[in-house]
């Protein structure tokens, strides 16, 4: 790193750039110009900003700059004097607060005396599209009178639109006294069009002398990397002069005409530009660790590395699939690199993924694969990749579909819980999780249906792979199960066996050239500010309030009413907004919580656009609340409906009297103790309670009707607990298209009358705070129980999905809309 650094700095100080066009500074002249040497916002849009004499536009600043100039003010017929001026300055945006920082030093000579110049800048955000900033200036000239001269700078900065952009300055705020001469306070506005190629005009007024300018100019980009840029002004000048014996004493001066241009090149992070017009030149060269132009040098070729091994979660999902989007049209974008591992979080991303593998496939760039293990999951995600890889000790386990549902009954009697619940209909079989040692009729007719459909989805998968064309070699390959990496390769299911270390050698031998790896991030993402769309990624169970204990398996992912509620209503009233799309991994959980959260989606979506897109499982409550929105998408192995409720409680009065524990109550009302955890239901509360359900349930069907225009008649037939695919729910009506994540987002930009390109928001969950993550690098991450801890959830992550078993909507109170989330299909 220090060595990178270092020849950087020597290309800094080997390379020059020169930023201000031809641009006198009207009602400041010499030596009052010292203090604001040069236009201050209109030399804006050529390359410096942002810096210290143009406040505001520190604001938008990202990383640091760091700049250096050589200039000279030429002798003319009014100014009698040559000033040469070196200068540095570094600006950098804060960590924090959308804002920047700057600071600057110069030093200045002329033919009578020396002097040093130094600034301090600040800026920051009001809106996403507005900003102010402030600068203050400063003299040391010991020989000279100027010595100790200040000033103050105030800066407004407004991004009125994409491309069309106002700024207004004003210099010299408080009128501070030079030579015994106040400066003159002048206000700068200016009007800037365009992006790559721009367009200015300013009108500069000083208001103590009443003098004024008025200019325009162009920046045009010839090639990529190299810009054109020149500028004309006319000034209506005034100067003024000092002297004991007569005092202040205005000299007559003419109008005055400035006019020149320059040339800028892109280097890199390097930025050099030269500078003429008919009384000035320079240079400068400006070092940026986050430029904004485009460089003369063009990108390498690469190939994006994804991997999929571990840790991976929705918001991921999204990262990963936006950037292999911005490959498939991207030439310099070769070829995709998937890492894979035994375990994946569930047939939706097998969906997405593999259409994506097809898609790039499509657009030839190179799909290639390699892992330590396969399951059918990861094996089935990547089935159609160019080629596939996998390490000498490894292997594959092709051993077809099964599934698997926990059931909790015989325990919880065996530990003295008695399980009482009433459901709507018979095929609302979550419950039975915690009532029987095995499934219902209905409930094993359910579990093989929806294999049956998922198992089918696997085999086209398969189908990828040219050894699976046939159907013959399928089951085949089935039957046989287990794969050593030789075996593997004999049967056509790989087509290397290498190490970790091999893995870019080979990759570069089948795209034919070597390529540099980038992985992707949410930095290098979206660089495009403005109107966009919300993303709202919702996993875990619906709850009315966050659950208050631990997790046995690490973070709890709950889906909070209250705070998704007030996200919304924020997200409706905000102009940046144009439509939200909603993501959700969710089994469902609390009726009530659901029914909140529905009718405030209701509300929005006449407002604004709300997009669901189904992951994994979006069941029950989770179908609950996507049912009024303006689109669902699900992919055809997403797991949904389970339009149904329960009711119940648990029993623990045999639990509480094994450990010794009497309990006795007192009661007012002949079922005043009907929820009560220490006794059983009686019969006549269970009629009461069926009862209580029946509205709830109907409630549900009325909003699922309301919803999604079906019948009352149709949907029974749909409804009753009955959970479907994303392939049935598309053909029964219950969602809208069948797509993924990305299908979803191009939807609602499009329904809201926005750029394909726009940007996507993420809103919820909020990130990390800084502070958080600062804290646990320094202490969290150098304990080790912390890290083992991590490892055993790991290992057991997806074979055990405790989170399931124990929800935290179970522990607030019925109804509950949800579907039992411990059936895995693997």
């Amino acid at each position: 790193m220090i060595r990178k650094n270092l020849i950087s700095l020597f290309y800094l100080f080997m390379l020059t750039l020169l930023v201000y066009p031809a641009r006198a500074n009207p009602g400041q002249e010499f030596p009052f110009s010292l203090l604001n040497p040069e236009p201050i916002i209109g030399s804006s849009p050529y390359l410096m900003q942002p810096w210290g004499d143009s406040p505001a536009w520190l604001s938008n600043l990202e990383g640091l700059k760091v700049g250096f100039y050589s200039r000279e003010k030429l002798d003319g017929k009014y100014n009698n004097w040559t000033l040469n001026r070196e200068g540095f300055f570094i600006s950098r945006s804060l960590p924090f607060v959308k804002g920047g920082i700057s600071f600057g030093a110069e030093l200045g000579r002329t033919s009578n005396f020396a002097f040093g110049r130094f600034s301090l800048g600040a800026g920051f955000a009001l809106s996403p599209n507005l900003s102010w900033g402030i600068s203050y200036s400063s003299l040391v000239a010991p020989t000279d009178e100027v010595d100790g001269a200040q000033s103050f700078n105030l800066g407004l900065y407004w991004q009125v639109a994409r491309y069309l952009a106002l700024s207004w300055q004003v210099n010299s705020l408080l009128m501070d006294e030079i030579r015994k001469l106040p400066l003159d306070r002048t206000h700068r506005v200016e009007i800037i069009l365009g992006s790559k190629n721009l367009l200015w005009t300013d009108f500069v007024y000083g208001e103590r002398r009443q003098d004024w300018g008025i200019g325009a100019g162009l920046r045009f980009n010839i090639f990529r990397g190299i810009n054109l840029f020149g500028g004309v002004h006319y000034f209506n000048t005034k100067r003024e002069i000092y002297t004991a014996a007569s005092g202040i004493k205005q000299l007559e001066k003419p109008d005055e005409f400035y006019f020149g241009g320059g040339l800028n090149v892109i280097l890199g992070k390097l930025s050099w530009q030269l500078s003429l017009n008919n009384t000035s030149t320079g240079i400068t060269l400006l070092y940026e660790t986050k430029p904004r132009l485009k460089s003369i040098i063009p990108k390498p070729q690469h190939a994006l590395f994804l991997d999929f091994s571990s840790n991976f979660s929705e918001k991921k999902h999204y990262i990963y699939q936006a950037h292999v989007r911005r490959c498939l049209h991207n030439p310099k974008c070769r070829a995709v690199y998937f890492k894979v591992g035994s375990e994946v979080s569930g047939w939706s991303f097998v969906e997405e993924w593999s259409f994506l593998v097809a898609k790039l496939k499509q657009a030839g760039k190179k799909v290639l694969a390699y892992g330590y293990a396969y399951s059918n999951l990861s094996y089935a995600m990547v089935a159609g990749a160019d080629k596939i890889a996998v390490f000498p000790g490894g292997a594959l386990k092709l051993s077809g579909l099964k599934a698997v549902k926990v059931f909790l009954g015989d325990v919880l009697k065996k530990i003295g819980v008695q399980a009482q619940f009433v459901r709507f209909n018979r095929y609302k079989s979550a419950p039975e999780l915690f009532t029987r040692n095995s499934p219902g009729t209905e409930n094993f007719s359910g579990m093989k249906r929806i294999l049956s459909k998922v198992d089918k989805r696997f085999k086209t998968l398969l189908q990828q792979r040219d050894k699976f064309r046939k159907s013959k070699n399928t089951e085949k390959i089935l039957k046989e199960a287990l794969f050593n990496p030789v075996k593997a390769k004999k049967w056509g299911l790989i087509d290397k066996i290498i190490g970790p270390e091999q893995v870019n050698g080979y990759f570069s031998s089948i795209v034919g050239r070597p390529l540099a790896i980038m992985q992707p991030g949410e930095k290098n993402l979206q660089k495009k500010k403005g109107k966009g769309i919300a993303l709202m990624i919702l996993e875990g169970d619906i709850v009315v309030k966050k659950s208050k204990l631990p997790s046995l398996t690490g973070k709890k992912k709950e889906i909070v009413c209250s705070k998704v509620t007030s996200l919304l209503d924020q997200l409706a009233q905000d102009p940046r907004i144009g439509a939200m799309v909603i993501r959700i991994n969710s089994p469902g959980g609390s009726s009530l919580a659901s029914d909140i959260i529905d009718r405030k989606i209701k509300k929005i979506s006449k407002i604004k656009p709300v997009v669901f897109s189904f992951s994994n499982i979006s069941a029950s409550g989770g179908y609950y609340i996507a049912a009024n929105s303006s689109r669902i998408f699900a992919t055809e192995a997403s797991l949904t409906g389970s339009i149904g409720i329960y009711g119940g409680k648990f029993n623990l009065r045999a639990l509480l009297a094994k450990a010794g524990v009497g309990i006795a109550s007192v009661k007012q009302a002949p079922f005043a103790d009907i929820s009560s955890p220490f006794r059983p239901y009686t019969e006549q509360e269970i009629v009461k309670l069926r009862s209580n359900l029946a509205y709830y349930y109907q409630r549900f069907l009325n909003t699922v009707s309301q919803g999604r225009k079906i019948s009352q008649k149709i949907l029974k037939k749909l409804a009753g607990g009955r959970v479907w695919t994303g392939k049935e729910a598309k053909k029964s009506g219950l969602v809208d298209e069948n797509g993924g994540l990305f299908q979803a987002i191009g939807w609602a930009k499009a329904k809201a009358g926005l750029s394909k390109d726009s940007r996507v928001y993420f809103v919820y969950p909020s990130p990390q705070s800084k502070w958080k993550k600062i804290i646990k690098e320094l202490f969290m991450d150098s304990i080790p129980f912390v890290d083992e801890k991590a490892a055993v959830m790991n290992k057991y992550k997806g074979k055990f999905p405790v989170n399931y078993l124990l929800p935290s909507s179970l522990l607030e109170s019925g109804p509950w809309a949800r579907i039992d989330g411990s059936i895995l299909i693997r």
